[in-house]
């Protein structure tokens, strides 16, 4: 069974303590990276397939998502929560984001391509 310690980022396995596995993801350590991915992944990419339109927004949702993490564990002394809270967090806020930022994108082509149109049918 494993416990967090509140406040530290530890976890207690037993009466062993190991580190978080997204702060060490944080610190650069290349297997926790990878571990990250390989454990989060999957749900990461549910969500973006999810929220976004095609494959390539999703890929780049969830590079986005992974590097955001990344920054998280980073800079983060002692993490308040474990990692799959902290993970399902940050996928769903930059998801909106990343959503937010598409519809945007979306409405000003849609309103260039109908004032060009316009100007189009004035000249006529």
């Amino acid at each position: 069974m494993l416990l967090m310690t509140p406040g530290t980022g530890i976890a207690k396995v037993g009466i062993q303590y190991r580190t978080s596995l997204l702060m060490r993801a944080g610190q650069g350590d290349k297997s926790a990276i990878m571990k990250c991915i390989n454990e989060y992944g999957g749900f990461i990419w549910t969500l973006a397939q999810r929220m976004t339109d095609s494959k390539e927004e999703a890929e780049a949702a969830t590079e986005e998502i992974f590097i955001d993490l990344w920054r998280y564990a980073g800079r983060a002394e002692k993490p308040r929560f474990d990692d799959s809270a902290v993970v399902s967090l940050i996928a769903r806020q930059r998801l909106k984001k990343y959503a937010n930022r598409l519809s945007d994108e979306h409405v000003k082509r849609k309103q260039a391509t109908n004032s060009h149109r316009n100007a189009n049918m004035g000249s006529q």
